[in-house]
């Protein structure tokens, strides 16, 4: 399946107030491999860190191909993790 094909799920993850880079760093790498490791490879995962707020957010773009259900599945797996950060 070519990337054109998938869906893409993009968190931006706020590190306005985060005084170790490092621990922000690990967060983010272990929030990235535990919502890729609850998808398929018709989904591609992207984590953008953002400076000027401390929000965890996301956006799922390409969804014109996608299920009612697929969308609903990225969205609890998605909150499920946001929510195990905060």
């Amino acid at each position: 399946m070519q990337d054109k094909d998938k869906l893409f799920l993009i968190l931006y993850f706020g590190v306005k107030n985060s005084a170790d880079s490092f621990k922000t760093n690990q967060i983010m790498y272990g929030l990235y491999e535990n919502i890729r490791k609850s998808l398929d490879d018709t989904v591609k995962v992207f984590i953008i860190p953002q400076r000027t707020t401390d929000e965890v957010k996301f956006e799922i773009l390409n969804v014109n191909n996608a299920s009612a259900e697929k969308i609903q599945e990225l969205i609890d797996i998605s909150n499920k993790y946001i929510k195990m950060i905060k």
